[in-house]
């Protein structure tokens, strides 16, 4: 089966479904709300997370698909949202038997920004009905991107490739030791940090409006106080763009009265609910992974 891709580079003309079947993870019962858990797995840390998550909605029958970008390597393409987001609405415009029109999307980190624009986008927005952005990124770059001259630099060398075989070992040890986020490889630390030039902050503010506009959209804002790549003060910004908002805290290993406090501020009418979960890190979908799943098919019930 190929799936259609025509407007950006690398997927012109459309890419095999073998290619990517793999790492395409389609469950739950025919006919259910279906979920599009958007994930660019950069680190397998987070592709372990988002099983995690799969399998929770698995056992509650609701469809989902996630969509890991395996191929993000590959240095055919761009690495902007566009192409990302086009790679995605063709796997959900590809899936067999969808017959729900109510959508969910979800992004983690640097997903966040094309869970957002996906949302808001055209093709879907008459039919999403929540958003899910997890330690994403704020209006104004964060501490992950800076200094950006650094980024700029060391993408320059690897552009050069002669100086690969040392770039790449040495970038596996900064992001897998220095900073801890566990890659396989020194090129899968080189396709994250290409990444990380191509964030469309500017492009932020207008979906965040387009969600003030849309009554139907619940909107599920998490991020983490000891976040060491975004800081609360950015996670704060953003969220202060939202209307019919309302802000909460969690401090407590425990998710249960985060979760109650949660739906019941959705029951009351928020649009929106920020929650800031002090202690936290950068891995919100691993480490409040039944918060998440709870609180999201509870807005599917809604």
């Amino acid at each position: 089966m190929t799936i259609p891709c025509s407007n950006h580079g690398f997927f012109e003309g459309g890419i095999s479904f073998d290619t990517i079947l793999p790492h395409l993870i389609v469950s739950g019962a025919r006919g259910g709300q279906l979920q599009l858990l958007k994930s660019y797995p950069e680190f397998w840390r987070e592709e372990v997370a988002l099983e995690r998550m799969i399998s929770l909605c698995r056992k509650r029958l609701h469809h989902s698909v996630a969509v890991p970008l395996r191929q993000v390597g590959d240095r055919r393409l761009s690495f902007e949202n566009d192409e990302r987001n086009e790679f995605a609405q063709a796997v959900l415009d590809s899936v067999d038997n969808f017959e729900s029109p109510r959508l969910y999307f979800i992004g983690h980190s640097r997903g966040g920004e094309n869970a957002l624009q996906m949302a808001t986008s055209p093709l879907n927005i008459k039919n999403v009905h929540g958003v899910i952005m997890l330690n994403s990124a704020g209006l104004r770059i964060h501490r992950g991107l800076e200094p950006f001259w650094k980024i700029s630099i060391t993408l320059r060398l690897l552009d050069l490739r002669v100086l690969n075989f040392f770039l790449h070992p040495l970038l596996y040890i900064v992001y897998n030791y220095a900073l801890g986020l566990r890659v396989p490889s020194g090129s899968a630390a080189e396709a994250a940090l290409r990444s990380m030039r191509t964030f469309a902050l500017s492009r932020i503010m207008p979906c965040l409006d387009a969600i003030n506009q849309n009554n139907q959209v619940r909107f599920l804002h998490a991020y983490s106080g000891s976040d060491f790549l975004i800081e609360a003060e950015v996670s704060k910004e953003l969220a202060s763009k939202l209307e019919r908002r309302i802000e909460l805290e969690c401090a407590v290993p425990d998710s249960d009265e985060i979760t109650r406090a949660t739906i019941r501020a959705f029951s009351r009418g928020y649009q929106t609910v920020s929650v800031n979960f002090v202690k936290e890190g950068h891995f919100l979908q691993k480490f409040r992974a039944k918060y998440l799943v709870d609180v999201i098919l509870t807005l599917i019930r809604m």
